[in-house]
């Protein structure tokens, strides 16, 4: 909607409202586009209906312009109904009504329109945006600070000032206010790295609306996050301005690694050169120390000047495998420690490389005999052995676990060996044992998930039902945690906490829900004799807590609550039959050799877990002999996991001893050269289940898997169920079968050969982006295409990133992905395409110290960039005054004048009312103006010419007021028409002192018109016809009189 008004109304209102810039600044650098222009004026018309006038427009908006189709039948209605009820109005009161009737109606209408008027402001607010990140100089970050504070100094009054400080995050220290004084900044960022453009953006969104609004950055331009001049860009979108401060040229003397140079991969033997890149901005003498693998191999005194310098090594190769290199850097001189270092992946290549795992390398011997039989070069570790390092594990092509449990390895080492496998594409064979797979503890673990089979018998027809029974010490012992000595006399009582005892419930509770709705569980309670809470059976979880109510109190009696279980669990029907003791192992009595033998006799394990440290040697004894795992608890709080452990184990015992021959089930290339219908027999194996999508060569006569594999992710991973030693496999030691078994196991997980033909180029980028070149040639020379190029990276908290490359040219791919974290990376490139044999390589990635720390000095040319962005200047440390210029085109901000127009439609209502009802003369104006006048003090009487006179003239006024009141009182008497009205404006013909006077004294005579008032008959008395009323004006004085001369 667009109404035309007049100029004056805009002019009015121009004078109120700040001026518009007509152009920018003498200091904007470059004249805005055409289509910026187009934005800037559009931004700076108003949403909504405005007024305009002429080429101008007063932004008159509303919040819901409907209602203002509402006004023109409003305004039919109002002048149909003035037209009937100004009639017989004068012509002045019928105009005044009408207007006054289209005012309201158009009052109203806007009313409910919800008009407001937006006009420019003349305030300004400013933002300091003050970088407080680990690159900017103490000296500089100071000044900027002063500058800051001594422009808020000066901050003109009405104008608003505020202060963000930012490194890698913003933090708001001040919101915009008038206060004209700036504390130091107490918000600390994290200094890491410097994101320009999330203060831009923090500063923007605490502007307040209606106001020129500015920014002020105070920093070195060293911005790490990538994305300031978008940022900056979209603020000025919105009309912020920016403004950039150019501090001064301190720097501090620093000298830092760029980086470590060396080739991705070599072969044994073979000569390598690692270069490191050096800068300094001070002259000064350092050492430079070169580390492969932790060790220092070089050591050289460096002299460095301002610039940058390349120091190259030369080392020979003699083991395959990753070596990691490290170049140090020692200056006399130095800012940052954090960037005095970096490091290179480089591997080695060579025979096959593979660890093996072993609980006793005595009985693993032919197994690694077998091995080096078949050129790979095999390491022989202990079951604890297993680096958890990933770089360390990259080394190897292939990791063999023979008879090693979950709790040697450790969550660490079974984390990396899954990640080993997956994303790196290295190979994994497990060998059976009484220590592996469930029996082991693998259940619902990293490396159960690697594996192609399940740790448990999944067929509850063939899984054997464990039935488990917690025998928990009760004592008064168990109330708290009291020594750490086997030693009953130095218990020490009173540390309190969560009692032992209640551990101990909340243990059982965590391994019922681990075990199989089959199994079965019960729980005994003893102090000096043993008490029943929850009978051997199913297992109810709804009641198993409620059940669990017993406190810690008595003597302590082992022998008997182990001696109630093993009565009851001797009639159980269960084929896996295992007690849990906890206690803190001080007992009194009790014939443990005879029940040991009972155990032993009835097939019935036992294991013990020693509370706070204080566990009797007894207890070791007991699982040693039964057949079960002791544990320490010396800290309390571990006895739910520990028991939650050993409750697995014991679920997952799934061992088989029998005499079987293996059946062949599908064909495997681990098979290629032995007869699988003719293969010796074996004695024993771990029950297993055969997942989904993995393929089973061999099965057991109870047709449990054998010999399982499987892809996993890059990798592969081979699951043998029984062992390869004199246990279960004695039959085939010796034979040309373990042989070629025991090598083609190992050789199946093996990862294809690295192509020398895939270079990778790593390219950093801005906020933690990681640019990635691939260029793939064959042993021709010729370029690999239309491969699926697939490129996985291990960060170092072991997180797999992976991205695809689209192919860029012959035989060259390219992508990014994310890698922001410091540390090694280790990166696998696989390349794979229907018909076509696939390709891959492993290399390692270091990621450099922060660019926070490897930036220096101060970019001018950056903050310039930001100044024009933000069609802002570059100010000096000493442009106070400039900060608060009030050059900025501020979009108008509506205010609401819609309460001020029902001020006046509530105002005009009366006043349309009294126009068509009241009737005034002006001699009702001038009584209204002169008792006004009276009771405001206005209008105050002259000093007097004559003495006296003043009171004449207020006798008079009295005596015209009496008249007049009986003149209209006496209805029908000759000669009073209009009397009431001639009065108000009579005067004295006469103008002497002595006619006043006259006049007075008639008024005041009595006569008979009193008489007629209060209804006294008059006198008989001789009448005479009135005499005329002269035409024209008549004095009071004259009236009086002539009214005198009638009544005689």
């Amino acid at each position: 909607m667009v109404v035309a008004t007049g100029g004056g109304g805009a002019a009015a209102a121009h004078r109120r409202v700040a001026s518009l810039p007509q152009a920018h600044s003498a200091h904007a650098r470059t004249s805005p586009a055409p289509d910026d222009a187009r934005r800037r004026r559009w931004r700076s018309r108003p949403i909504g209906p405005s007024i305009q006038t002429g080429g101008r427009v007063m932004p008159l908006v509303f919040t819901d312009p409907a209602w203002l189709a509402l006004i023109a039948p409003a305004l039919l209605v109002a002048l149909l109904g003035w037209l009937a009820a100004a009639r017989l109005l004068p012509g002045a009161r019928r105009a005044a009504s009408l207007a006054i009737r289209i005012v309201l109606v158009v009052a109203l209408g806007m009313v409910l329109a919800g008009a407001r008027l937006a006009l420019p402001s003349d305030r300004l607010s400013v933002v300091f945006l003050i970088d407080g990140s680990a690159s900017m100089v103490l000296a500089t970050r100071d000044s900027l600070v002063d500058f800051a504070r001594d422009s808020v100094a000066r901050m003109p009054q009405g104008d608003l000032a505020g202060v963000v400080v930012f490194g890698s995050n913003a933090l708001v220290d001040r919101l915009p206010s008038d206060v004209n004084e700036l504390q130091t900044p107490a918000s600390v960022p994290v200094v890491g790295s410097t994101d320009i453009a999330a203060a831009v953006r923090l500063a923007a969104a605490i502007m307040p609306a209606g106001t020129q609004q500015r920014l002020v950055l105070l920093s070195d331009g060293n911005d790490t996050g990538g994305d300031a001049t978008d940022a900056i860009s979209a603020a000025a979108a919105r009309g912020i301005r920016l403004d950039v401060v150019l501090p001064s040229t301190d720097t501090y003397g620093e000298a830092l690694v760029d980086g470590l140079d060396a080739p991705s991969g070599a072969r044994v033997g073979e000569s390598i050169a690692l270069t490191a890149r050096l800068r300094s901005t001070v002259t000064t003498t350092s050492t430079l120390r070169l580390l492969a693998d932790g060790a220092t191999v070089s050591t050289r005194s460096i002299d460095l000047v301002p610039g940058s310098k390349e120091v190259t090594f030369t080392l020979k190769t003699s083991t395959p495998g990753f070596h990691v290199f490290r170049a140090i850097l020692e200056p006399r001189v130095d800012h940052f420690s954090q960037n005095n270092a970096a490091d290179a992946y480089v591997l080695v290549s060579g025979e096959p490389q593979i660890l093996v795992a072993t609980d006793d390398p005595a009985r693993a011997a032919d197994l690694v005999a077998s091995l080096r039989t078949s050129r790979q070069q095999v390491t022989v570790v202990p079951r604890t052995g297993v680096p958890s390092s990933l770089a360390a594990l990259a080394g190897y092509d292939a990791v063999v676990l023979d008879n090693v449990a979950a709790g040697d390895l450790g969550p660490a080492t079974m984390a990396s060996l899954q990640v080993y496998v997956r994303d790196l594409g290295k190979g994994l064979v497990m060998l059976g044992g009484k220590h592996a797979y469930g029996a082991g503890g693998y259940l619902n673990t990293p490396i159960e998930q690697t594996l192609p089979v399940y740790m448990t018998v999944r067929d509850k027809t063939r899984n054997p039902d464990v039935a488990l029974v917690a025998v928990v010490d009760k004592s008064g012992s168990m109330a708290d945690c009291h020594c750490t000595s086997d030693n009953r006399g130095t218990a020490q009582s009173g540390q309190r906490g969560f009692q032992k005892v209640d551990i101990a419930k909340e243990a059982i509770l965590r391994a019922a829900e681990a075990l199989a709705p089959s199994d079965q569980l019960g729980v005994v309670a003893f102090d000096s004799s043993a008490h029943w809470a929850v009978h051997t059976g199913p297992i109810n979880l709804n009641g198993l807590q409620s059940s669990l109510g017993f406190t810690a109190d008595g003597q302590t009696n082992i022998y008997a609550g182990l001696k109630a279980a093993y009565d009851d669990l001797l009639k159980n029907p269960a084929k896996l039959r295992h007690i849990i003791l906890i206690t803190d192992g001080w007992s009194q009595s009790g014939a443990y050799d005879l029940f040991l033998a009972d155990l032993k006799k009835a097939g019935i394990t036992l294991s013990t877990i020693g509370t706070g440290g204080g566990s009797a040697h007894i207890l070791r004894t007991l699982a040693q002999e039964s057949g079960g795992r002791y544990y320490d608890a010396a800290d309390a709080s571990k006895i739910p996991d520990i028991f939650l452990k050993e409750t697995i184990q014991t679920a997952g015992e799934r061992i088989v001893e029998e005499r079987f021959q293996p059946v062949p089930s599908a064909p495997s290339e681990i098979l290629r050269g032995l007869n699988a219908g003719r293969l010796p027999v074996l004695l024993g194996y771990n029950a297993t289940t055969a997942k989904g999508t993995a393929t089973v060569a061999l099965l057991t006569g109870r047709q449990d898997p054998l010999l399982a594999q499987w892809q996993y992710g890059l990798g592969r991973a081979v699951a043998w169920t029984s062992d390869a030693r004199q246990q279960w496999a004695e039959q085939w030691i010796g034979t040309p079968e373990f042989g070629t078994l025991t090598a083609q196991l190992v050789s199946w997980v093996l990862p294809p050969q690295d192509e020398q033909g895939i270079d990778v180029r790593f390219t950093p980028g801005r906020n933690g982006e990681l640019g990635v070149e691939v260029t793939s040639l064959d042993d021709e020379g010729t370029p690999r295409n239309f491969f699926q190029t697939v490129v996985r990276l291990v960060a170092p908290d072991l997180t797999p990133l992976q991205t695809t490359l689209q192919q860029i040219g012959p035989g060259h791919y390219a992508g990014s992905l994310r890698a922001d974290q410091q540390g090694a990376y280790l990166v696998r490139v696989a390349q794979t395409r229907p018909g076509s044999s696939s390709a891959s390589r492993t290399l390692g990635l270091v990621s450099p110290a922060a660019e926070e720390y490897r930036r220096l000095g101060i970019d001018r040319e950056a903050l310039a960039g930001y100044a024009r962005a933000g069609s802002g200047r570059q100010l000096s440390t000493r442009s106070l005054a400039d900060v608060w210029r009030h050059d900025i085109r501020a979009d108008a901000f509506p205010t609401p004048i819609w309460p001020w127009l029902l001020v006046l439609a509530i105002v005009l209502i009366p006043l349309d009312i009294g126009v068509r009802r009241v009737a005034l003369s002006r001699s009702d104006l001038r009584r209204a103006r002169a008792w006004i006048g009276r009771r405001v003090g206005l209008g105050a009487p002259q000093p007097e010419l004559v003495p006296g006179l003043a009171e004449l003239r207020a006798a008079k006024g009295r005596s015209e007021r009496r008249t007049e009141r009986r003149i209209t009182g006496v209805p029908g008497v000759p000669g009073v028409a209009d009397g009431a009205s001639v009065a108000a404006g009579s005067s004295v013909a006469a103008g002497s002192s002595v006619a006043a006077g006259s006049s007075v004294a008639a008024a005041m005579t009595p006569g008979p018109s009193v008489a007629g008032q209060t209804g006294v008959p008059p006198t008989s008395q001789p009448t005479t016809a009135p005499e005329p009323v002269p035409a024209g004006d008549e004095s009071l004085a004259a009236r009086l009189s002539r009214r005198r001369r009638s009544v005689r």
